[in-house]
């Protein structure tokens, strides 16, 4: 049902230029069609720009009651993925998670945004993106994942 309901939106949405996009390409095993979340576990992050990381995850599925990364286990082919909550970072001005980067490095302490860290689980969604050459990205959701801030006084 979700595949249809991709195709009919692929075929009945124009994009910017008043042609129809594709819904990017058929999923792999495992892997979730456009729009839908899924939960993953993130492996580890690379920088990105300023402020910014892509983030390699995995599938997450939840093994045990309770908190603690036992109970959570990564499977599948580690994907990459981007943080909406960082979509205006930059070297400076207001932060995605609200932080003013003037105020992290001062004359009195030096602190930096950090990335989401190896290990957490978040929520992540494969968006199609309306470039020829570019079928889906993964993102993940901006709700629950504004990024750290982590440092110490001069």
């Amino acid at each position: 049902m979700t595949r249809a309901i991709d195709k009919l939106l692929a075929r009945t949405r124009p994009d910017a230029a008043g042609e129809r996009f594709a819904a990017g390409p058929a999923p792999m095993a495992g892997e979730p069609p456009l729009y839908q979340p899924m939960l993953a576990v993130v492996v580890s992050a690379s920088a990105d720009g300023d402020n910014r990381w892509t983030y390699s995850c995995r599938r997450a599925h939840k093994t045990a009651a309770g908190y603690g990364a036992a109970s959570w286990t990564a499977s599948g082919d580690a994907f990459t993925a981007r943080n909406l909550a960082e979509v205006i970072n930059a070297a400076t001005g207001t932060q995605g998670n609200g932080v003013d980067a003037a105020n992290l490095d001062t004359d009195d302490a030096t602190f930096a945004l950090q990335p989401i860290p190896a290990g957490a689980v978040v929520w992540v969604m494969r968006i199609a993106v309306h470039a020829a050459s570019l079928a889906g990205e993964y993102w993940i959701l901006a709700g629950g994942v504004p990024n750290g801030v982590d440092g110490g006084c001069d």
